[in-house]
């Protein structure tokens, strides 16, 4: 190699580089916006959020069969609560049959939570 020929370095090459101004060769710069682009932007930007705002007042976003969902998941609580309950009367009743307890009823139709009237449990060795 001859003193004309010299390598040349990597940051000489960077500072010519023209893609290294403009990221890839074939991309072009975005000017820089101009008021009335920005006052578009903002407009649409706000126009969007008022858009959504009203979307979820009006439940446009909410699905169109949620009370149906909402119907299952209340009768499915029930029947559980209804289980615990039947199994709380089967508990009660074993433990009569035992001559654990004595149950006293109190009350009638008209105090009764899922047709069962409410029920006072009493020790018979406190009778």
């Amino acid at each position: 190699m001859s003193k004309e020929e010299e390598p040349v370095s990597v940051e000489e090459v960077r500072e010519t580089d023209p893609t290294e101004k403009h990221g890839n060769p074939g991309s072009v710069s975005q000017p820089e916006p101009t008021r009335w682009s920005r006052l578009w932007s903002s407009i649409c930007t706000r126009y969007h959020n008022l858009e959504e705002t009203l979307a979820d007042l009006f439940g446009l976003n909410d699905s169109k069969y949620q009370w149906a969902i909402d119907e299952y998941f209340q009768q499915e609580e029930e029947k559980e609560h209804k289980k615990k309950l039947r199994a709380a009367r089967r508990e009660q009743k074993q433990r009569e049959e035992d001559g654990e307890y004595t149950t006293i009823e109190q009350g009638g139709k008209d105090t009764a939570v899922d047709g069962l009237a409410p029920v006072l449990q009493v020790k018979r060795s406190n009778l």
